[in-house]
């Protein structure tokens, strides 16, 4: 039947004559999805088609020029930084949303790139003010937490690649990446004069992809099945984050690594610790001040027995007693997404501060030493 009737923001323009949909049903809002759901980038983004459905307080949705009649608008950061959405040639190509078709009209934007990096327009209040609520990674900048990580679904399909034995997956990092963004490519490259490296990605291809490797951002069961199978055979996964280390930010990288049983090499936020099921689960390059300690720890892990058990102990211990954060995190992955935005709407600026009074969202860290030296 909708959210309770305390909310902050109400349907039907905030009269409340108009505030039900066309069954009776209280507290159900008129959804606009920007540009609709084509210029959405869903690769990774776990569950975010439910986004573009009707159900808990979205009494409809709407794509595309459906503005006028909306209660709720949401916009999303592909659109903008890769389709030039709502930019204004005039000023030099700033973006600028259209004006509110009334005054209790909520825009929310959703955005996946790290602030720091190819998220820029993040740290540009004039930008974030424009929006009533954020939904990001970083937990504590955002009035919605939308974080990266496996579900309760993906966990458990996976479980059967995760048991696969350590004589059973080839002793080398594995990794997939589209680009050389700096500085994780020169990190491989130093690592790779010590320990052997299978690249497969367009960034220094030395190896071909495994035979039937899915495309990127196919989110199917079937795909995601048969990327994390493949992947599975390699004993380690290089998850270096693209902008380096940003705070609160922490990718698909790691977690799919950690899914399917391959050891993450890890470059990123220290925030990530905050999420881990295990410190032991991931192979921090931060905590090594040469090439060759993390080779030693890579053949350890690839030879000794209960250093490879040390690291994926935690898939067998109880769920009830993995870290909080870990718990949490598997909690927002494997909720339908409106729910986050429903409660958002119930409660509005009295439970979560409005885009233009939280804090700019922080920068990256290009100061951080790795394998001993400073990047």
């Amino acid at each position: 039947a909708g959210i309770p009737s305390t909310n902050d923001h109400r349907p039907g323009h905030g009269r409340p004559e108009k505030n039900k949909n066309k069954n009776g049903k209280k507290n159900q809002f008129k959804v606009c999805l920007d540009n609709g759901a084509g210029s959405w980038d869903v690769a990774f983004a776990k569950g975010i088609d439910n986004l573009f459905h009707p159900g808990v307080c979205f009494g409809a949705v709407e794509q595309n020029d459906c503005h006028a009649s909306a209660d709720v608008v949401i916009f999303n950061e592909h659109d903008f930084i890769w389709g030039g959405a709502h930019r204004n040639a005039a000023r030099g190509g700033r973006i600028e949303l259209p004006e509110k078709a009334h005054p209790s009209q909520v825009y929310v934007y959703f955005a996946h790139e790290a602030a720091g990096g190819f998220g820029a327009e993040l740290r540009d209040t004039s930008f974030t003010s424009q929006f009533d609520y954020l939904s990001y990674v970083d937990r504590r900048r955002s009035a919605m937490w939308w974080p990266f990580g496996p579900s309760l679904r993906s966990l458990t399909d996976d479980f059967d690649v995760f048991r696969k034995r350590r004589e059973e997956r080839v002793p080398a990092i594995a990794w997939l990446a589209t680009d050389c963004v700096e500085p994780r490519a020169s990190i491989l490259r130093s690592i790779a004069d010590a320990f052997p490296v299978f690249s497969m990605g367009e960034c220094l291809r030395n190896a071909p992809p495994p035979h039937g490797l899915p495309e990127r951002g196919a989110v199917d069961p079937a795909s995601h099945a048969s990327f994390q199978r493949a992947m599975s055979d390699y004993m380690f996964y290089f998850a270096a984050e693209n902008a380096g280390a940003c705070d609160g930010y922490a990718t698909e990288k790691v977690w799919m690594a950690l899914s399917r049983g391959s050891v993450p090499l890890y470059f990123g936020t220290d925030d990530v610790y905050d999420l881990l099921p295990d410190r032991d689960a991931i192979v921090d390059l931060r905590k090594f001040d040469s090439v060759d300690a993390v080779a030693r720890k890579l053949r350890a892990i690839a030879t000794d027995d209960s250093e490879w058990a040390k690291a994926h102990a935690w898939r067998f211990r109880d769920p009830s007693t993995w870290p909080r954060g870990f718990r949490e995190l598997l909690r927002a992955t494997s909720t339908d997404v409106k729910y986050g935005v429903c409660d958002v709407l119930m409660k509005g600026p009295r439970g979560y501060r409005p885009s233009r009074e939280r804090p700019r969202q922080a920068r990256c860290d290009a100061a951080v030493k790795v394998l001993g030296r400073k990047l």
